[in-house]
């Protein structure tokens, strides 16, 4: 009988402890960031990795990134529209969006110096939401004075947070390289779920369900004192997130906030 080499134990052992999880347990590293427009979520994302794949709906708000050459020379800006060749198909935005996270994953698109990405931002989830809930109304679902009403609700909440998103944010939760940064405009609606007070129906709805996958979630605003601080809030419910995060403190600057994902992403990797 051949003998086992017993000297790659730790090595496998520690392996094991990392790469395994239990059943729908996320192990993802899945950050949200939201705020109001205009304080800087984009050019604060697009510093936490060092090659950026960076989605978006509001290509103009890449231009942000104009006065940082240090961070714009590590972002690739890909629109988050699918290609008007795919307008018959009948995917819709997160349909797209999934069809683009495996070619980024997997290294089969590459950044412009030929390494492959290792951070998605989504910008912003909460217009891609407003998109796909467009999208929808237009496909049938009922409407009143060109807007879902309260009883054609469960429809594009079912359509948005089950059909669509889930299907995304699994996907998602299953990354082992690239990390993902998702950003929105929506306001906290209680103490889980951002935008669940602020934004009816399907936004709502979309929203509970995306906390479910997060890994850390932030909320960037101007403090008392006039500085920018973002507040680490909880997340994570309902799902198993073993890659959760816990800050040593609520409240963190942005160099407070990259410093711990960076050590976050080295002690993970």
């Amino acid at each position: 009988m051949a003998t086992v080499d017993r000297s790659m134990d730790d090595v496998m052992l520690k392996w094991l402890e990392r790469a395994s999880k239990k059943p729908g347990e996320i192990t993802a590293k899945v950050v949200l960031i939201f705020s109001e427009a205009g304080l800087g979520k984009t050019v604060l994302a697009c510093r936490l990795g060092k090659r950026i794949a960076l989605i978006t709906n509001e290509m103009a708000g890449s231009s942000s990134l104009a006065n940082w050459p240090e961070i714009e020379k590590n972002v690739r800006v890909i629109p988050f529209d699918p290609p008007e060749a795919f307008a018959n198909t009948g995917l819709g935005y997160w349909d797209w969006t999934r069809r683009m996270i495996p070619l980024i994953e997997e290294g089969t698109f590459r950044h412009y110096d030929g390494e492959p990405f290792d951070t998605i931002v989504l910008d912003t989830i909460s217009g891609m939401i407003s998109d796909e809930v467009q999208q929808i109304v237009k496909s049938g679902a009922a409407t009143e004075k060109g807007k879902v009403s309260a009883e054609a609700a469960g429809r594009p909440d079912y359509l948005v947070s089950e059909q669509r998103l889930r299907p995304v944010l699994t996907d998602i939760a299953n990354l082992t390289r690239c990390s993902v940064i998702m950003l929105s405009h929506q306001r906290l609606g209680d103490k889980l779920t951002p935008g669940a007070n602020t934004r009816a129906d399907a936004h709502a709805a979309a929203f509970k369900e995306i906390n479910k996958y997060v890994s850390v979630m932030a909320y960037m605003k101007i403090d008392n004192s006039g500085k920018r601080v973002l507040q680490v809030m909880p997340n994570g419910n309902g799902v198993a997130v073993k890659s959760r995060y816990h800050f040593p403190s609520a409240f963190v600057t942005d160099g407070e906030f990259v410093a711990h994902i960076e050590e976050w992403k080295k002690a993970n990797a």
